[in-house]
């Protein structure tokens, strides 16, 4: 199982080894050595991955407010102050031949905006599905994405520095369609992460989790949309994807993605969806099924992963 996460045990006592990027969503990547041990490993991501396919020009990078913002060249990028968290996020552009990961610090202790999110987001809980467990708060991570050797792991310093909040909690189907919290590593695991303006495109093309990725179109991206496989040999997990796009009453759009994730009779499945806000913000929600029972069946409809993502407050994201 991959380290499924740090940041998910980091986040609640939570680990299911599915295939969304739990490194693009939950994390949005560790360094290249923990993806190696997580396609050794065979375990996974949260969101849903597809990889770019050509070399042509990076598309157009998101800034405040959904507009395109003007994006710096690999060397101003590297010669001028790094970035700070909280500051506006300006991707830069990358060089199509080297290497990049992301990489995180934290949690930080909780703020008026990760508790603006826990609120909503149990109140959400509450009315909607009879949750009365406990209610694991939002972690504010700061999140650097930077240059990296893949032989040597020397990172370069930061070109994206900016927060990201996430929770994470097991669940379980309780009476009269509730949720109840469930034992640790058992039960469907639910997890909640807001992505901040200028943080990511829009596109389908994330990297495979197993690689390093290079500075080729979709390393942005919050999501895969095409089959692939974690891990080699008996250890091999194949991942079939499929994605829907949608959009709100609202006029939101947004992605559904299921994975459904196998390896000879072991089988279960992630449902995900990535709504993208008139504020530039973005909100991944995910349930990845019980994998010790075998269950292909996520508890949560996409429908219901969508209204908890609505459920949550607007641009608090710094």
């Amino acid at each position: 199982m991959t380290d499924i996460k740090r940041l998910l045990d980091e986040a609640g006592d939570v680990s299911p080894p599915h295939a969304f990027d739990i490194d693009a969503q939950m994390t949005r990547g560790h360094r290249a050595q923990r993806r190696r041990n997580a396609a050794i490993g065979g375990a996974t991501t949260l969101g849903v991955a597809l990889i770019a396919a050509a070399l042509v020009a990076f598309p157009a990078l998101r800034g405040p407010g959904g507009g395109v913002v003007a994006a710096s060249s690999p060397s101003a990028s590297a010669s001028s102050e790094a970035p700070q968290p909280g500051g506006p996020v300006v991707l830069p552009v990358l060089d199509p031949d080297k290497h990049y990961t992301w990489d995180n610090e934290g949690p930080d202790p909780a703020t008026a905006e990760s508790a603006a999110y826990d609120r909503a987001m149990w109140d959400h809980m509450t009315a909607e599905h009879g949750w009365s467990g406990p209610e694991r708060p939002f972690d504010r991570w700061i999140t650097q994405f930077t240059e990296i050797d893949p032989a040597t792991e020397k990172m370069g310093p930061p070109l994206v520095y900016t927060h990201t909040y996430k929770t994470a909690v097991n669940v379980k189907a309780g009476e009269n369609g509730t949720l109840v919290p469930a034992a640790s590593e058992q039960g469907d695991s639910l997890a909640v992460v807001v992505m901040p303006v200028g943080s990511f495109t829009d596109g389908t093309d994330m990297p495979s989790p197993t690689e390093t990725p290079k500075g080729l179109p979709g390393v942005f991206d919050l999501l895969r949309c095409t089959d692939y496989t974690l891990g080699e040999g008996t250890r091999a997990q194949n991942v079939a994807v499929d994605c829907d796009e949608k959009t709100t009453p609202g006029g939101l759009r947004y992605i559904e993605a299921t994975e459904h994730i196998s390896r000879g009779s072991f089988q279960y499945a992630v449902r995900s969806i990535v709504l993208y806000r008139a504020d530039g913000t973005a909100v991944i929600v995910s349930d990845t099924s019980d994998y010790h029972v075998n269950s292909i069946v996520p508890i949560l409809s996409f429908g219901r992963l969508v209204d908890l993502a609505l459920a949550l407050p607007g641009a608090p994201v710094r």
